[in-house]
């Protein structure tokens, strides 16, 4: 089977590789972290423990044009027991963008709806259902913690690399950019933005993040083309502590009306700028 494997560096360079996607009989044992020999799993969200199994009785199917307004479709997934098709990010921490429960066995044409999106280009995992019966409990940042870990087989994680084409605007080299600083909230719960250049009516949009991947808006205000020096987004529900996410959105849809859905990101109408298929934005410490 033929699947897309992204390596990221400084410049986002990606290829097709040809490799095999089999899958696993679960058993009672975890594996140990995985080395990074050639032929190896690929480093992001498959390494770290994980649940062992044999070869022969779990798969994974994704076609290279996956993506719609809905999510992605998974093609077929065998597994050996209850599990998780898992969408994760490749930005590190590798959080959960969406997620969706299946049973033992085979199943054919699954959708897995993403709540959130940070590049183009994210990663399917099959994950066991070891915690509470559809109960998804993985944690990006303490995955040898969790119960739902991925599976492996023969150290190979059972994933596939996809490209989202419907998500983002691919923005022109260096027209997108912004300069933005940890800092203690405004008085008035603003943030401050030091800088911006945009290529043409944008959006900066602030977002809190949730388990290492961009969620609930907080904030936006609207920008025109061209660069802006020091100035303040009004923030809603944040507090000393939280992280937020900055991005950047085009203004598409009806000028000065911001049409972005956390929840629906690929069908939302004002996208996210991309640099490389990465979203353009930064993250932020509230003190």
């Amino acid at each position: 089977m033929r699947s897309l494997k992204l390596t990221l560096a400084a410049s986002l360079a990606f290829a097709l590789l040809a490799a095999p996607l089999t899958g696993c009989a679960a058993q009672d044992a975890d594996s140990g972290a995985m080395g990074m020999a050639a032929g190896g799993p690929t480093p992001g969200p498959g390494m770290g423990l994980g649940i062992v199994a044999a070869d022969g009785d779990a798969s994974l199917q994704v076609a290279e044009e996956s993506s719609s307004a809905e999510g992605i479709l998974v093609q077929r997934v065998v597994s050996p027991g209850a599990g998780w098709l898992v969408v994760r990010s490749l930005i590190e921490p590798y959080g959960v963008l969406g997620r969706v429960h299946i049973d033992a066995g085979e199943s054919r044409d699954v959708l897995v709806t993403l709540d959130a999106a940070d590049s183009a280009f994210a990663r399917v995992a099959l994950h066991a259902d070891r915690g509470s019966r559809q109960v998804f409990e993985y944690d990006p940042l303490r995955p040898e913690r969790s119960f739902d870990k991925p599976v492996f087989v023969d150290q190979v994680p059972v994933e596939s690399d996809v490209a989202i084409s419907n998500f983002g605007i691919e923005a022109p080299q260096n027209m997108a950019s912004m300069v933005v600083k940890d800092q203690q909230l405004g008085p008035d719960g603003s943030l401050l933005v030091d800088y911006v250049r945009l290529p043409g009516p944008s959006w900066v949009a602030v977002h809190i993040m949730s388990d290492g991947v961009p969620g609930r808006l907080v904030g936006w205000v609207a920008r025109g083309k061209g660069e802006s020096f020091a100035f303040r987004v009004p923030l809603d529900g944040v507090q000393a502590g939280d992280r937020v996410m900055v991005t950047l959105h085009a203004d598409t849809g009806e000028i000065l009306q911001f049409e972005y859905d956390v929840s629906g990101p690929l069908g939302s109408i004002d996208q996210p700028y991309t640099a490389s298929g990465i979203v353009v934005a930064k993250a932020v410490l509230l003190q």
